[in-house]
């Protein structure tokens, strides 16, 4: 995902930014500052900051006043179209790449009412990238009565996605290979390198490797997609030099959903709910807090 700033103020002609996901930016007057605007005087100089560390991009106002569509905010999410205004600049705010779905906007506005604490949930709901069923049984702020709440109701993939972007990676990833291990064909060093991967140590397997792996597998296998997964936890998605584009928050979790969903079928037992009930308790030790990056690290048993 990139955000593209395009700035206008007093009789300058526009100028653009781009952040990407991970980075963070402050803007102001001050030469030092990561957007320097010196040419607007009334801009302080350190006026405000833009974060996209995170799966989501916030803007938060550090000195001076800041506007976002004309509503003055301390701290807000911004989204595709927004206006910021500081001083006599105008920023407006595009999303490009991939990026949050539009569904996921009203959701997202309603936690960030609720403020800064609820950060780490806006975090999961994205990464999780729920159908607009799946929205409606939100329970803002509660991770484990969320999932109930998406079990409760049948969306069984939906409650998947959303168990995989609360677990740690390679929790979430251990749990799956050990429910797929009747039809899994993965080695216990295929095992231990897609860890490894996901963990980011990759040292022993590059992403051209995993690519020819995902190749070499039909479609339908769930192996394949778990290297999908693995593949789209984080680096870039495209080839050996050429310049970097990280993958979309969700695509681990969609990923993985997948996978459980197509060893569902070839077993033809019920496998979402054998997994959800072992992942349930997961969720119960990871919940408070939520190591959402956490490097933890568990090898599966085949």
């Amino acid at each position: 995902m990139s955000v593209i700033l395009n700035i206008t103020g007093s009789s300058q002609t526009c100028e653009q930014y781009v952040l990407r996901t991970g980075e963070v930016a402050i803007v102001g007057r001050s030469p030092w500052a990561d957007i320097s605007l010196a040419w607007i005087p009334d801009l302080e100089e350190e006026h405000f900051r833009v974060d996209c560390r995170h799966a989501v991009c916030r803007v938060e106002a550090l000195n001076g006043s800041l506007l976002r569509n004309k509503v003055k905010i301390d701290s807000a999410l911004l989204d595709d179209g927004d206006t910021l205004s500081a001083g006599n600049v105008d920023i407006s705010i595009r999303f490009v790449g991939l990026t949050q779905d539009r569904g996921y906007v009203e959701p997202l506005k309603l936690i960030d009412k609720q403020g800064p604490s609820l950060d780490k949930f806006s975090e999961v709901l994205f990464k999780a990238k729920l159908s607009s069923a799946g929205q409606e049984r939100v329970v803002s702020g509660d991770q484990l009565a969320t999932f109930d709440a998406l079990l409760a109701a049948g969306l069984n993939k939906d409650a998947c996605r959303f168990a995989v972007a609360i677990l740690p990676p390679s929790v979430a990833v251990t749990w799956a290979v050990q429910q797929l291990s009747e039809i899994s064909h993965l080695t216990s060093e295929d095992q231990d390198q897609l860890l490894d991967y996901i963990a980011g140590q990759r040292n022993t397997l590059s992403a051209e490797q995993i690519d020819l792996r995902i190749e070499a597998l039909a479609p339908n296998e769930p192996d394949a997609w778990l290297w999908k997964a693995a593949r789209w936890s984080g680096g870039s998605l495209s080839k050996a030099g050429q310049p970097p584009v990280p993958p979309a928050p969700y695509l681990f979790a969609v990923a993985m959903s997948v996978a459980v969903a197509l060893a569902a079928v070839q077993r033809k037992t019920d496998v979402f709910l054998s997994w959800m009930s072992a992942v349930r308790e997961q969720i119960i030790l990871h919940t408070s807090p939520i190591p959402i990056d956490a490097d933890a690290k568990m090898r599966a048993s085949a």
